[in-house]
């Protein structure tokens, strides 16, 4: 292929991930230096890359879940871009508002025609929301495992759902025993 018909295909590569409503971003390998990115990806980041000093991420600081700090030259892509594969992560990025948001990224590495690992592409979105609501049903899952007391949940037109342990210790019934089908449903 000649460098005219390359800087064409590049042109289309770069106006399709432009469009795109996830955001994306390319870094070559070896040296993991960020190349292209989308718009969608500087919203998340907060800020736009310099292309050709930055590496690895767009993000101003980079956290794993549990709050430690995850140097960017340990993240997936930096991994991908070193020695192929993918990688499916969840991280917190500090933006430089001081922000912070739960990122999922899939990273997937980038090969020539010959085989050879040029790079990787990071699809990644904001999962914070569905973050919370996972670490919220968590905890209520543990105290409801936990509880000593009846816990007993019913559906707004008085049908029971759930009936645990501590209910039929205390009132001597199985959900089975207490349960009556929905109207209808016979």
């Amino acid at each position: 292929m000649d460098n005219a018909n390359a800087r064409a295909d590049f042109a289309d590569l770069k106006s399709l991930i432009s469009q795109l409503p996830i955001a994306l971003y390319l870094c070559e390998s070896p040296s993991g230096l960020i190349r292209l990115y989308n718009r969608r990806a500087v919203d998340l980041w907060g800020q736009e890359p310099v292309l050709g000093e930055q590496k690895y991420s767009g993000a101003l600081r980079l956290f794993r879940t549990d709050g430690s700090l995850l140097p960017h030259a340990e993240t997936p892509m930096a991994e991908v871009v070193l020695f192929g594969g993918e990688r499916t992560e969840d991280m917190v990025i500090e933006r430089p508002d001081g922000s912070r948001i739960v990122l999922r990224a899939n990273v997937t590495a980038l090969r020539d025609r010959d085989g050879r690992l040029v790079g990787a592409i990071t699809a990644f979105d904001d999962v914070s929301d569905r973050k919370r609501i996972e670490d919220d049903a968590a905890r209520l899952a543990a105290i409801v495992v936990g509880a000593d007391e009846p816990i007993i949940s019913k559906t707004l037109d008085g049908h029971i759902v759930l009936w645990d342990g501590a209910a039929e210790g205390r009132f001597g019934s199985m959900l089975s025993e207490v349960m009556r089908p929905p109207p209808g449903s016979r």
